[in-house]
């Protein structure tokens, strides 16, 4: 029995009470609740001190009564919200993951297998967590759209995010919580922003905009890495295997992280989505080639800035970290006056328009100009330490002036020293074995400043120095280090020389640094603009390097229309790829007769095996999927009609740990899409049916075809089966209303077919084409296609004779039963034996001897003829 989700009963969860190290600069925190029917989220990025929030909570539709609802209608709901949860927790990347003690087991369980897949801790917080208000009257934010937003949600008059407001006071009560362990500790984790103002920004997050996807549509369609390129496979090389792969052409973290993001929650708004295409359109127009060029020219090794901005905010100044500040502030400005140069046609509102207009190049102009005004570059990167141009501080500049003469100074000083000794071993008549200039020297030694330094060979030191006035600070093994008056001078004239350098010049990296961190806001800003302008421009490039286009996209119409597609991964790997059409029209969403009208909405691939059914079926998954994320598609045209999820049937997940048949588990996959899709749904189905018998799958298959076909809100549907004979009853034939048939081409070489039998049995001589054209395939090839596999020739015979009979219409068991002449032959024979064995009493015999027994049994066989001519000798 599935349980209650919603119910507010206390359960027994592990104990979580362990305060878990908590980085204030890098934490992903999502906040996770669900009550009254509804989900609440929120989530803050430590990062950029960012809150993302549900503008609406979602609503889960229960029945009224759900333990007394339908299984399948139940299912369907969980299936549904899990897909949203996961959906959220993948797509921020969380690192911790707050939930309520009165969550519902079976939802903790699923959310604890989403979070271990992304090692996204877990904390449970208590109810009165999502309860505390005096902590969002302290925020501070930095601009009044994201306060209104806030106060706008957080104090919903409607309650439409009453759940979603109190997962953003579970956050900052944890935020607090760990700030205060912290602090009790004297241990603040890199903490370098005040803890009572965590949030700078806040967004809202629309799922009514997001096209949900799965775990299984995710592996099917091969949008992230499935596996780890070793280098030791020639085959695939640097070939993309992923669309993550195909598209990461950023040069950042955060850029690779906004693309993740974007694979993960496609949009499903037309308004939206050609923003996107706007922008891509522009970097390919013919008149801003050249810009566009330049532009991908400055993105290559563009620094990210939050990690600059982290490091100053630690005090972790080093001349790599100036250095790439300086890099970005140049990249910046360069990048701004490109975007300027660009010929936008397009008159609508898009990211270029909003980094012309919002980007202030004054910022960058002021800070480069501060920097390179400070840092001295060349010299820093020669010595490895950071060095000050002259002239930015009149006491720094002297106090380095007087520590480049100290030498001299240091030099005159120990000569006077070293007179004053000698002038008195020479009254003791004491003559040291050494030279002079190796006895006495002068030095100064940060923090303790300027010493007398004498060689330890001159015997009767303590009584010289002491008629000299000199005082012993240390000495070592070889020397003795005094202050006299001349050294003391020079405390008092210089100080500590190089410590007064040293708080100089951190004075001024401090201003500077401080310069920058003012302008902290702005500069982040910017960067989040210009990281997701990078991540269009990999989609430009793409779509520029593969002749990819801008498809078509319509919110009204159920509508799949692709002219010359092409697998966006596969192409790039085989020497030659063969484009395919795909026409589904399928009327209005809203068209409830939409069969009767001849309308098609559901299209079944049929053909032989290996001749590239699953590959086009993945192939237009994955052009409505680019199409979504704002990427042009690779194909000649496209019309489609906007998808709220793709749902996909092709891999049988098998795995030990769920216990689970091979069908079973090709069951749930499917169920799921029947239970999650809607009538503006893709679904794509490759061969459901075959792990079961010759006539449960076919029959399952062909229900859910007719189901969908019959139905008024059918999605679009694209499917692949081996299962003929539906296509020879009247279950599925040519006629059926709502469907589309396809077949793959291929060419039979007449010269190697003697008959039709041949044809059908053999399968030799047969090319594939990889090219779909409209019709219904009756043969799949699987023999012609084991052989070539490499499967032993006396199987791939037999197969052929029984392949052979099948199509001359004979029943295989029935046949196979048949004996021939000569096997009935020996049959007849052997019935002999065995009646005339069977008539022998051997009961009269028991006085035969052994010889004679064998005698007997021997004319018995010969008799009957069973030896082939050949008598039993016994």
């Amino acid at each position: 029995m599935v349980k209650d989700f919603t119910t507010n009963s206390e359960t027994e969860f592990p104990d979580h009470s362990v305060n878990y190290s908590f980085d204030y600069n890098d934490e992903v925190v999502i906040c996770l609740d669900i009550n009254k029917g509804r989900l609440g989220c929120s989530i803050l990025d430590c990062h950029t001190q960012t809150l993302k929030l549900l503008n609406r909570d979602y609503s889960l539709n229960l029945p009224s009564a759900p333990l007394q609802s339908a299984p399948n209608e139940l299912s369907g709901l969980l299936d549904d919200l899990y897909l949203v949860i996961k959906s959220l927790i993948w797509e921020c990347s969380a690192t911790l993951c707050l939930l309520s003690l009165r969550l519902e087991e079976n939802l903790y369980s699923f959310i604890k297998k989403a979070c271990a897949e992304i090692n996204c801790r877990i904390e449970l917080q208590a109810t009165n967590s999502f309860k505390k208000t005096d902590l969002l009257n302290a925020q501070s934010l930095n601009d009044n759209r994201s306060m209104s937003l806030l106060c706008g949600i957080v104090e919903s008059v409607d309650n439409s995010t009453e759940i979603t407001g109190s997962t953003v006071r579970c956050i900052l009560t944890n935020y607090k919580k760990h700030a205060e362990l912290d602090d009790l500790n004297t241990y603040s984790s890199g903490r370098t922003h005040d803890i009572s103002n965590p949030i700078l920004h806040v967004e809202s997050i629309d799922l009514s905009n997001v096209l949900l996807i799965d775990e299984n549509t995710l592996k099917s369609l091969q949008i992230l890495p499935i596996f780890k390129k070793t280098g030791t496979d020639k085959t695939i090389g640097k070939r993309d295997m992923s669309i993550l792969e195909l598209l990461n052409h950023v040069s950042n973290g955060y850029s690779k992280n906004i693309l993740k993001s974007w694979l993960l929650a496609p949009l499903r708004k037309k308004k939206e989505i050609e923003t996107r295409y706007d922008v891509v359109d522009i970097f390919l127009g013919k008149n801003n080639s050249l810009f566009f060029e330049e532009i991908q020219e400055i993105f290559k090794g563009f620094p990210d800035l939050f990690n600059i901005l982290k490091q100053l905010q630690h005090g972790n100044e080093s001349v790599t970290i100036w250095t790439n500040l300086v890099q970005f502030l140049e990249r910046a400005i360069r990048l701004t006056d490109c975007l300027s140069k660009l010929d936008i046609v397009s008159t609508s509102e898009n990211l270029i328009r909003r980094i012309i207009s919002n980007v202030d190049l004054t910022v960058f102009k002021t800070l480069l100009r501060k920097v390179k005004q400070t840092i001295d570059f060349e010299t820093s990167k020669y010595n490895k330490e950071i060095v000050l141009i002259e002239g930015i501080n009149e006491r720094l500049d002297q106090h380095k002036l007087i520590y480049n003469e100290l030498e001299v100074i240091l030099t005159e000083i120990a000569k006077q020293a070293e007179n004053d000794l000698f002038q008195n071993l020479m009254e003791r008549n004491v003559s040291p074995d050494m030279t002079r200039d190796k006895i006495v020297n002068a030095v100064y030694i940060p923090q303790l400043g300027y010493l007398v330094t004498v060689d330890s060979v001159i015997q009767e030191l303590s009584d010289i120095t002491t008629q000299l006035g000199w005082n012993e600070v240390f000495r070592t093994n070889t020397d003795l280090f005094y202050k006299n008056e001349a050294v003391l001078q020079l405390d008092q004239k210089y100080g500590d020389i190089y410590a007064s350098i040293s708080d100089l010049e951190v004075e001024v990296l401090h201003s500077l640094q401080e310069c920058v961190i003012k302008e902290r806001l702005k500069l982040m800003e910017y960067f989040q603009l210009f990281a997701q302008l990078e991540v269009l421009v990999s989609f430009a490039y793409i779509s520029q390097r593969n002749g990819y286009v801008r498809p078509e996209l319509s919110e009204d119409e159920c509508v799949l229309d692709i002219k010359s597609g092409r697998h966006p991964l596969y192409e790039n790997i085989v020497d030659t790829y063969i484009p395919n059409d795909l026409e589904l029209l399928g009327g209005s969403f809203d068209d409830t007769s939409w069969s009767r009208e001849g309308n098609k909405r559901i299209g079944i691939i049929t053909g032989a095996n290996a001749s590239g059914k699953s590959v086009f079926l993945i192939q237009t998954g994955l052009i409505v999927y680019l199409a979504h994320i704002g990427c042009f598609v690779p194909c000649d045209s496209a019309r489609i009609g906007l998808v709220d999820r793709i749902l996909t049937r092709t891999r049988t997940q098998d795995t030990v740990s769920l216990l689970k048949s091979s069908f079973e588990l090709d069951s749930l996959q499917m169920a799921r899409c029947l239970s999650q899709m809607s009538k503006k749904s893709l679904i794509l189905i490759d061969e459901f049916g075959k792990g079961t018998d010759i006539i449960d799958g076919p029959s399952l298959f062909g229900a859910i075809i007719q189901q969908l076909a019959e139905s008024k809100d059918c999605p679009r549907v694209l499917a692949c089966t081996h299962f003929h004979e539906l296509f020879n009853t009247d279950v599925l034939d040519e006629a059926f209303p709502g469907v589309n048939y396809y077949m793959t081409q291929v060419l039979l070489n007449q010269a190697h077919i003697s008959s039709s039998r041949d044809t059908l049995c053999k399968n030799v001589g047969i090319t594939f084409l990889y090219r779909i054209k409209e019709g219904i395939s009756r043969q799949s090839f699987g023999v012609y296609c084991a052989k070539i596999c490499g499967i032993k020739e006396s199987i791939v015979k037999r197969a052929e004779e029984l392949t052979s009979i099948r199509n001359d219409g004979y029943d295989v068991i029935d046949y196979c039963r048949r004996l021939s002449k000569d096997e009935l032959t020996i049959f007849q024979n052997n019935q002999e034996i065995i009646k005339k064995f069977l008539c022998w009493d051997l009961d009269l015999d028991y006085t035969l001897t052994e010889k004679e027994l064998r005698q007997k049994l021997a004319s018995i066989l010969n008799e009957c003829g069973t030896l082939e001519n050949e008598e039993y000798q016994p």
